[in-house]
């Protein structure tokens, strides 16, 4: 069991009004449903008191090491920050996990996880102590995936996933988005937010990064010919377009796959560029020549201004899942993500929402003019064979 809480949110309360308090709370949900999901699908998610949440693990994923990880991944997505009109909000969040002993109920158990959270908050550090069945509470190694990930790749732990992305008119999916996934044999399947920062920590960014794109086009090569319209989307990171033979690697990566230079879309996310804007602007326009199209991932959790975006060849923008999710939110919120997808469409991009998960998100995405989408309301990522399976549906 894991006790997460939100800390000092009264403060934010006080600063920023209930109303805001209570529509937070609410995106805060989110981000811990789909965290959930992601890493201990099946799992019992709830609020059990004002700023408190509750994750219930059982089976493989009750283990104390895979509570941990998911407990440092939720502390993580809840620190990132949260737009509410022209203000960022950045929350801090503790974590007590307790350990089912034989002759636990929920009472006991809740009330030990209660104590696991009051020694992480009195201890700082990553916010996280666990209550074991013995009864010791104690403070988690941080450690071993990083020197797991070094052998992960050579035992095929490592596989990919695709999340269909479809026209906001339409129920025919239109491309895919190539998702990793580790399956690691102590910890189970792991996101890809999970496997990269563990690969950021232990400077394994360019293996890792080059190992899932190139399983990303042999798996679609292979596709049958009914998907021969359905476009492909690969992730690039910082580190790979920092290489000065990124460029060429890539191509003769793609090529060597057989899968249509046409039909590939590289997405490079706002902080991969945004340090020189120069170069990227040549890489971009190199790339665009050679027949990709190319994409801006994760719009909105950066610094972008118009004049970033407008000295950028660029085709598509992707909407982050946050800002998307915004748009159900506030009026003011609607505002700003009405701004963005007008200014992307009056420089000739396509608009894509990531993480959309109600009909009503995609109804009021729609009419402010986006083009595609993708997100839980149609499919999380799924395999190769299963998304020739729901294609041909």
């Amino acid at each position: 069991m894991l006790l997460l809480s939100i800390s000092q949110f009264e403060r934010m309360n006080a600063a920023y009004g209930q109303v805001v308090g209570d529509a937070l709370l609410g995106r805060i949900a989110r981000r811990i449903e789909r965290l959930v999901d992601d890493v201990a699908p099946g799992a019992m998610v709830a609020r059990i008191a004002g700023t408190e949440f509750l994750v219930g693990l059982t089976g493989e994923a009750a283990g104390g090491d895979r509570a941990t990880f998911l407990a440092r991944q939720l502390i993580g997505a809840i620190g990132r920050p949260f737009s509410a009109g022209d203000h960022l909000i950045r929350l801090i969040a503790r974590c007590g996990i307790a350990q089912a002993r034989q002759d636990d109920d929920a009472t006991l158990m809740l009330r030990r996880a209660g104590t696991a959270l009051a020694d992480a908050r009195q201890a700082g550090g990553e916010g996280i102590r666990i209550l074991s069945a013995d009864k010791q509470s104690r403070q988690v190694d941080a450690d071993r995936l990083e020197t797991d990930l070094r052998l992960a790749l050579d035992r095929g732990e490592i596989g990919i996933v695709f999340q269909p992305q479809y026209p906001v008119h339409s129920a025919q999916i239109s491309g895919v988005e190539a998702l990793a996934r580790w399956n690691h044999p102590h910890y189970g399947p792991l996101g890809a937010a999970m496997l990269f920062a563990t690969a950021e920590r232990s400077d394994y960014m360019l293996p890792l990064s080059a190992h899932i794109q190139a399983e990303a086009l042999r798996q679609a090569a292979a596709w049958p010919r009914a998907l021969a319209a359905l476009r492909l989307s690969i992730n690039v990171t910082a580190a790979d377009i920092a290489q000065p033979s990124f460029m060429s690697e890539l191509l003769r990566m793609v090529d060597s796959s057989g899968f249509p230079r046409s039909r590939l879309t590289v997405e490079i996310t706002e902080s991969g560029l945004i340090e020189d804007i120069g170069a990227a602007s040549a890489l971009l326009r190199a790339l665009r020549a050679e027949g990709l199209a190319v994409a801006i991932d994760d719009f909105g959790t950066g610094y972008s201004s118009l004049a970033y975006l407008k000295n950028l060849p660029l085709d598509y923008l992707k909407i982050d899942s946050g800002l998307a999710q915004d748009i159900a939110g506030t009026a003011r919120d609607r505002i700003i993500v009405r701004g963005v997808i007008h200014m992307a469409k009056s420089l000739g991009l396509k608009v894509i929402a990531e993480g959309v998960e109600t009909e009503q998100q995609l109804d009021l995405l729609a009419r402010e003019g986006c083009d595609y989408y993708q997100g839980f309301l149609r499919s999380a990522g799924i395999s190769s064979a299963d998304l020739v399976s729901l294609f041909l549906s």
